[in-house]
């Protein structure tokens, strides 16, 4: 089997390494260091092959490029890659490498096992391994109990759910087939922790991704792979923009204690730290990154949280 190995660390680089701000993660990079302000982290996650399904746009997009910026061999894997937006999965990859790393671009529509593995194998032709999942491609489509139809049902279970479990249980099996263990991380929501009004399915969708990841966590432990999940609040995507108006957005502000919803960049920053040996003991957790949103009772309106006396 043919593949390009991933390039050897300060393979080509000058011995003084120049800090660059890299933008679309808010922090500034340089040989695999993610820092801010005065403080840093590094990831160790430099020529780790990362498959990042749904990245496209989105959270999925900037998830891809922020294991780029640390140096990763990124797997860009979306349906609409060979579609409209090829032109956007090639421009990913493009910045991905000029950042250090390695981008490959390829189509996959998660719902069908052969696509999958199809995916799967041109990751090894290319790179050899597979070190890290995201499983990253959803679905959102509104309706109550009421006007949900099979349909819409269906569809979300069928992308959320059943694709899901197709990505995660053929990357498991080639990670035990390699022996060095791995990491995978489903993007899961904080609807599948507590109610919301309107996405029954979405919903019901992402509680059973939260069940699933534990599940797994538990079985695939003894070939030391790690699955954790992230459950994000409100996020501006292309996926949420729709659904968004002035006021709705001042109204979910109000809600969030840190006062704003996330850009996916935000997000990014969980996945980096889920997948890298950081997190080598944690597995079975679903992060939630959202705010505070869920944590806060507060009724709050426009004049403020109302007095409440006994």
């Amino acid at each position: 089997m043919k593949f390009s190995p991933p390039r050897k660390r300060f393979e080509n680089t000058p011995p003084k390494q120049k800090i660059v701000y890299t933008k679309r993660i808010g922090c500034f990079a340089r040989d695999g260091l993610l820092m801010t302000g005065d403080s840093s982290v590094d990831f160790q996650l430099e020529d780790k092959v990362v498959i990042v399904t749904g990245s496209a746009r989105g959270i999925g997009e900037a998830i891809a490029e922020a294991f780029g910026s640390a140096k990763c061999c990124v797997v860009i894997a979306d349906r609409m890659a060979r579609k409209d937006g090829f032109g956007r999965c090639e421009a990913l990859a493009e910045r991905i490498n000029q950042s250090g790393g390695q981008g490959l671009v390829t189509q996959v529509d998660i719902s069908e096992r052969t696509q999958v593995e199809k995916m799967i194998q041109a990751t090894l032709q290319k790179f050899g391994r597979v070190d890290v999942l995201v499983s990253n491609a959803g679905m959102m489509r509104g309706g109550s109990l009421l006007e949900t139809d099979e349909d819409n049902l269906r569809q979300q279970f069928e992308i959320n759910v059943k694709g899901s479990f197709i990505c995660c249980q053929l990357v498991a099996k080639q990670m035990i087939k390699q022996g060095s263990g791995g990491k995978i991380v489903v993007i899961s929501s904080v609807s599948g922790i507590e109610a919301e009004e309107g996405v029954l399915a979405y919903s019901s969708s992402k509680a059973s991704l939260n069940v699933m990841v534990k599940c797994m966590a538990v079985e695939l432990a003894p070939h030391k792979i790690n699955v954790n999940a992230i459950a994000p609040g409100w996020v501006e995507t292309e996926m949420t923009i729709p659904y968004l108006n002035k006021d709705l957005v001042k109204e979910i502000n109000m809600r969030i204690p840190l006062g704003c919803m996330a850009k996916p960049d935000q997000i990014a920053g969980g996945a980096l730290f889920l997948a890298s040996p950081l997190a080598d003991y944690i597995t079975g957790h679903v992060l939630v990154i959202d705010g505070g949103l869920l944590s806060n009772i507060t009724i709050k309106t426009a004049q403020g949280v109302p007095k409440v006396g006994y």
